[in-house]
């Protein structure tokens, strides 16, 4: 349950900062929508991969671990999908 909340925080976070930009520089509206779907299926991969990893290491999702994953989690996303905003 952490990790799918983690993973729609991420996601809404990306979108109050970027999805307007997103779907004005897609070529049609549709496109906008597709690439927003990508966004939120690499964030949904990238935090199950951070817990993962935390359940590997017999670590707990304390609120800093997650906080610093899901800012781990949104600082990648804005690295991949970057093109999409230019």
């Amino acid at each position: 349950m952490i990790e799918r909340y983690a993973a729609r925080d991420v996601f809404g976070r990306f979108c109050l900062d970027l999805q307007k930009t997103i779907l004005d520089k897609a070529p049609d509206a549709a496109t906008g929508l597709r690439r927003l779907g990508y966004i939120r299926e690499f964030i949904a991969e990238e935090v199950a991969a951070a817990f993962r990893e935390l359940a590997a290491h017999n670590q707990s999702p304390s609120t800093e671990r997650v906080a610093r994953l899901t800012r781990d989690a949104l600082r990648e996303t804005l690295s991949v999908f970057e093109e999409y905003t230019e």
